[in-house]
């Protein structure tokens, strides 16, 4: 026979709800036919306070003299197709003036230097967030994309239509329920051919090839954003 099993789900309260968790749930079936033989299955069913699980796919670095591909999907809680409207802003971001050293500790609940002073003692050194580009201040909207999922699952950049640089993308969209689901992501475009590293770096280590058959030639660039830089470069053979 054919059953429904409806059943409440309680959400977990000591999570705040502007956090927009998910919650699995897992029903247990036991079934005893009428020769006395006992069958078990189960299901896990997936709830939460949004009706949409959107993803973006975004490459951290893009080569511009090739064609490249931004994924997007729109699925249910259960992992189904979830066709919706979505929109996709591109920005470009202003990039630090200097590389930045790796933060050794988490950011200070105040600041006792004002920010200006700070970068004049110390230039290559976060004072707040800078590490993270998602921080960085926002140049001209570069371009915006707006379509169904139903139609359209990827984004297409074509060869050399992006300009050197690192770029935010916004992206949006509403479940049934018209709750709005937002996020960004980032990503660095560029060639091997650029004489500086993007964003700026103290080191930037680049190949021109990703694999290699034998007898192939593997171009090894080594570029800095700072001037007259000494490199210690040492080559292994295994």
């Amino acid at each position: 026979g054919k059953y429904n099993i409806d059943f409440q789900a309680i959400p977990d309260l000591s999570l705040d709800k502007k956090y927009k968790p998910y919650f699995n749930y897992k029903v247990n079936v036991e079934v005893t036919d009428i020769n006395g033989e006992t069958q078990t299955n189960h299901t896990e069913v997936r709830v939460g306070y949004l009706a949409i699980d959107a993803s973006v796919n975004v490459p951290s670095y893009i080569d511009t003299k090739q064609a490249n591909e931004i994924s997007v999907n729109t699925n249910n809680l259960n992992g189904q197709p979830e066709p919706t409207d979505v929109e996709i802003k591109i920005y470009s971001l202003k990039q630090p003036k200097n590389p930045l050293k790796s933060k050794l500790w988490t950011t200070v609940d105040e600041q006792l230097i004002a920010k200006t002073e700070f970068e004049k003692l110390f230039p290559y050194d976060v004072y707040n967030n800078e590490n993270d580009a998602r921080n960085w201040e926002k140049g001209s909207l570069v371009k915006t994309y707006s379509f169904n999922t139903k139609d359209q699952k990827a984004i297409l950049f074509k060869a050399n239509e992006w300009e050197a640089g690192t770029y935010l993308v916004e992206f949006s969209c509403k479940d049934k329920n018209d709750n709005l689901i937002a996020f960004s992501n980032t990503f660095t475009a560029g060639t091997y051919a650029d004489k500086l590293p993007q964003p700026p770096e103290f080191l930037s280590l680049q190949i021109d090839k990703s694999s290699l058959q034998p007898g192939d030639t593997l171009n090894y660039k080594i570029s800095s954003s700072l001037k007259n830089v000494y490199v210690v470069l040492e080559v292994k053979h295994q």
